[in-house]
């Protein structure tokens, strides 16, 4: 069932809006294409996707998590320091 909420996101945003699940008519429509979710209540998939925790996968690619490591890892593969430019302070670098 939570699965079944994962994979209908993006469908629903798309059709209904980013507010999709304020309304009551997407998730009908919900429910018709996942039969297993028909034993809740509109209240009760509410609720159970806005209470949804983030996959790891969610968390790099729909998060600013994801690029800040993927930036940070570049310029830690390439060497890039901040003691190699004109706004750095002294104190900071090693020697």
């Amino acid at each position: 069932d939570d699965q079944a909420l994962r994979d209908a996101i993006p469908a629903m945003e798309e059709a209904h809006g980013i507010s999709w699940f304020e309304q009551s008519e997407p998730w009908d429509e919900l429910k018709h294409q996942y039969p297993s979710l028909q034993e809740y209540s509109n209240d009760d998939l509410r609720r159970a996707f806005i209470s949804q925790k983030p996959t790891v996968g969610e968390l790099f690619t729909k998060t600013p998590l994801g690029p800040f490591l993927v930036l940070n890892g570049a310029f830690w593969l390439g060497g890039f320091s901040w003691c190699n430019t004109p706004f750095h302070n002294a104190d900071a670098c090693l020697p």
